[in-house]
């Protein structure tokens, strides 16, 4: 019988690993297998009149496939996919296009569209529908199609699904058409070949920064960087003067040397980025790996630390050193500790204003590592010099970065990931029940597809159709995304609550600049819905005359209990937009530390990306600037963000040993356990 059991088991391991082998075999054909032809009753490669590579009229088409067929044809899923998005969209050329995401109705929002589009001389023929289609690791995205049902983002569709019809892409071409697009990552790629066909596509050669920069190459990518954000960025005079900041500019030009590294350079922009922070403003300097000398890399303390309750805290360590987690550091090779932590307030520059959480937040979080990558590649048993508030002097070989030497890691690294409850639970909305009075809802960004923002609403619908007294909506850790997720949110959270009357409006500097925009068209107006408004500079949109705005509408599933808000230091954009409503208006209390996002003043609407030619770095500058209420007083103070009712500053406890301190808190407050 033993015999006979080992055998059977045996056996039943080889079925399983030949059941194994054909599924995976399977699943790598399905993957692998060529996606159906986009027209219906056309075969592979019928009705191409564009490929990449060519020629249209005189423009040069990069990467996208046009296809052309009867006008009304059918266009059909060519694979299995999920659906991301469904827009309207013109193109002006082949690489400056207007996306117009539909909201409830799909024919109005096509009016729109096709209004914008008269400004630019184009036909409303050319005013289209697109979709855009999950496919593995690829997106697929068609236009020039008519859809007469959208479908919604985050369906599943089967291969061979009609998904519209063919109507007219591009204005270059007269004839119906389809226009085809495959990206991977975001990134252009390769049309033709997932449909079986030869390509003539060519992926872009990726040039190879420079090492270092003469003084004229570094000057001539500052001063552009520098013009460009003068003429464009609509919030510069919050941070200085206008007459401060070129005093600055030519102040850090003088730093530059006759020659610099571009690792040197890099610093001096990322100085500037400090000086010029914006929660929305983006300047990117990767630089090419450095090899370190042999032997040597980057080394951490095994003590790791950070700062909080105004003192430099031990708070993760390696088990040998265990007993000193908490102990606070006065001295960090021969530093004062708080300074060695300043490290990581001053690398950090996506905050608005005056907004003080996120420097806490990273003083906190990121100081021993900061302090490390400050220090550079370290020989080999080199060691780190710890001096304590109690005395003791410790000298500690630095060891390589790795979570698994130290003790409690998991708690530690879950306090960073796991601040929001959806996080948690690898979800990007979420909610629990916590008893029959209190439900908690998560979410961890506003860039949720249809399925997920009907699930969302309905767990908050359902909140006040069942009654439950008491609501808390964590949008700690959230970026935020979507305006459109942000209104529907905002109105389901507000019940029957009104909007505060108060001003609000947009501001830009101009609608044509002098500076190099690479994603718009030179010398073409880009704020077209923006206008003059006499005694007054730049460009405004007002709500109305007065800039007053109109009360929200009225969600009638909406929630009209009682709400707890959470936020936190990652709090952002459309995540910082909510909480503000819902303090402005006194919807209910607000939990946690100061959002990212500033409440009064957000730049979040367009953005220019800017290239500087010598150094390959990349600058993303908001053109808007969205006032969202400009109300100053004690409860919104000027330049800050949006302040918690009860602020809880960053505590060793929470840090090292709480998990999910602010929603306990909350939890405390709503049961009567303690108040605050």
């Amino acid at each position: 019988m033993r015999s006979l059991n080992i055998t059977t088991t045996y056996m039943k391991h080889i079925l399983s690993s030949i059941i194994l082998s054909i599924c995976t075999l399977v699943s790598y054909a399905q993957n692998n297998e060529p996606w159906a032809w986009p027209i219906a009753g056309q075969k592979a490669g019928q009705g191409i009149i564009y490929k990449p590579q060519d020629y249209i009229e005189k423009e040069f088409n990069f990467s996208k496939l046009f296809i052309e067929a009867e006008q009304g044809a059918n266009v059909i899923c060519p694979a299995d996919a999920v659906v991301s998005s469904t827009d309207i969209i013109y193109l002006q050329t082949l690489e400056y296009f207007n996306i117009f995401h539909w909201k409830n109705n799909l024919d109005s929002c096509t009016q729109e569209a096709r209004k914008e589009a008269r400004m630019y001389h184009l036909a409303d023929s050319y005013v289209t529908h697109s979709i855009s289609l999950k496919i593995g690791d690829k997106e697929l995205h068609f236009s020039g199609l008519h859809i007469t049902n959208p479908i919604k983002s985050g369906t599943k569709i089967a291969k061979g699904t009609n998904i519209g019809s063919v109507e007219h892409a591009y204005h270059a071409i007269s004839r119906p058409h389809l226009m085809v697009d495959v990206s991977i990552s975001g990134i252009s790629a390769d049309p033709m070949s997932p449909f079986g066909l030869k390509s003539t596509f060519k992926a872009p050669i990726a040039t190879k920064p420079k090492e270092t920069l003469t003084h004229a190459e570094a000057e001539a990518d500052y001063r552009k960087l520098a013009s460009s954000v003068r003429e464009i960025y609509p919030s510069l005079t919050d941070l200085m003067s206008l007459e401060e900041y070129d005093a600055f500019v030519e102040q850090q030009v003088k730093l530059i040397p006759a020659s610099i590294s571009l690792a040197d350079f890099a610093q001096l922009i990322q100085y500037y980025n400090e000086k010029i922070h914006d929660s929305h403003l983006n300047i990117d300097c990767p630089l090419p790996k450095k090899t370190a000398p042999q032997g040597y890399s980057v080394m951490y303390s095994p003590l790791n630390f950070g700062e909080m309750e105004g003192k430099c805290l031990v708070i993760m360590t390696t088990d040998k050193y265990k007993d000193y987690i908490g102990k606070e550091i006065v001295k960090i090779d021969g530093k004062p500790a708080l300074e060695v932590c300043a490290i990581s307030r001053h690398k950090n520059n996506l905050y608005d204003a005056q907004v003080q959480s996120v420097q806490d937040y990273h003083a906190a979080y990121w100081a021993g590592f900061d302090y490390a990558e400050h220090c550079g590649p370290q020989k080999p048993g080199s060691k780190i010099v710890l001096d304590f508030a109690d005395g003791e002097h410790l000298e500690a070989t630095l060891i390589k970065h790795q979570y698994d030497y130290f003790i409690d890691h998991r708690r530690y690294y879950g306090w960073y990931y796991y601040s929001n409850l959806a996080n948690n639970h690898d979800l990007r909305c979420y909610r629990k029940v916590v008893n029959d009075s209190i439900w908690a809802i998560a979410l961890t960004d506003f860039q949720l597809n249809e399925v997920e923002t009907d699930t969302l609403l309905g767990y908050i619908h359902e909140a006040e159709a069942k009654h439950i007294p008491h609501l808390i909506f964590d949008i700690r850790d959230n970026p935020g995304g979507n305006s459109e997720l942000l209104d529907k949110v905002t109105k389901a959270l507000m019940g029957r609550w009104h909007d505060t009357p108060h001003r609000t409006y947009q501001i830009a500097n101009s609608s044509i600049f002098k500076s190099e925009i690479d994603n718009y068209i030179p010398n073409e107006p880009i704020l077209g819905w923006m206008y003059p408004v006499k005694g007054k500079e730049g460009l405004y949109s007002l709500t109305d005359e007065s800039g007053s705005n109109s009360t929200f509408g009225i969600d009638s599933l909406g929630y009209n209990g009682k709400l707890y808000v959470l936020i936190d230091s990652r709090s952002a954009s459309a995540a910082a937009y909510l909480a503000g409503c819902i303090k402005r208006n006194r919807r209910g209390l607000l939990f946690g530390r100061e959002t990212m996002s500033g409440y009064h003043v957000e730049t979040c609407i367009k953005f220019a990306s800017i290239h500087l030619d010598n150094s390959q770095f990349t600058a993303r500058i908001p053109m808007v600037r969205h006032v969202i209420d400009d109300t100053v007083n004690d409860r919104l103070p000027a330049g800050r963000g949006v302040i918690p009712d009860f602020n809880f500053p960053m505590t060793f406890e929470e840090y090292y040993c709480k998990k999910n301190y602010v929603y306990r808190k909350a939890l405390e407050y709503i049961t009567g356990e303690k108040q605050f």
